[in-house]
């Protein structure tokens, strides 16, 4: 699931001087706050097969959303982007236009997908699930991304920044996606990378 595919949960935060941040591949050493996601440097992607011969990829251009985050808590993660569907861009119009159409992404009727979580469960010293709930096509389901910790420092206009990277897997048919399955895959690979500044 440029996500997506995902969080809003506001959180009152003090921010961090500038002179004071210190980069960190360590999650634990992340300053707790709200993080919202720069749009320019997000991507949420869906990979699946087509007639068994090659991958096709689909990507979503306009993402937003948060996650909050306290390295006391990181259990109490959440988590909630919004994928602007209508933004679908699989690098040919004329298929851009048919998933953008009633057989499979609707976006007349749908323009939005949305992920929300509120736990994050720890795998690894940088790795995590996040189990969450994901509404495409007005259909909710339960879907789990393994999340990898990038880092933490200041971004290029000198603000805290978090980066992580996730992965999970749909079947589209559960959101009542099902034109041409199974000859277009209905096993759906996702890929998230999400750039997030922290709000003041």
């Amino acid at each position: 699931m440029r996500p997506a595919l995902l969080l809003i949960a506001p959180i009152a935060v003090l921010a961090a001087p500038l002179g004071a941040v210190k980069e960190t591949a360590d999650p634990a050493a992340v300053p707790a706050g709200t993080y919202t996601v720069d749009n320019t440097h997000a991507t949420v992607l869906g990979k699946t097969m087509h007639l068994g011969f090659s991958v096709n990829t689909v990507r979503f251009d306009t993402i937003n959303g948060s996650v909050t985050y306290d390295p006391a808590k990181p259990e109490a993660s959440t988590a909630d982007i919004t994928i602007d569907t209508t933004t679908l861009n699989s690098g040919f119009t004329p298929r851009d236009n048919h998933l953008k159409g009633a057989q499979f992404f609707n976006v007349a009727a749908f323009p939005n997908a949305t992920f929300k979580a509120d736990k994050l469960v720890k795998t690894g010293a940088d790795t995590a699930d996040l189990p969450g709930q994901l509404t495409l096509l007005g259909v909710t389901r339960p879907v789990t991304l393994k999340v990898k910790f990038n880092g933490f420092g200041k971004g290029m206009d000198g603000q805290p920044r978090i980066g992580f990277a996730a992965t999970g897997a749909i079947k589209r048919s559960d959101f009542g996606m099902k034109a041409f399955v199974p000859a277009v895959g209905d096993d759906i690979a996702l890929e998230v990378d999400l750039e997030l500044a922290r709000k003041p």
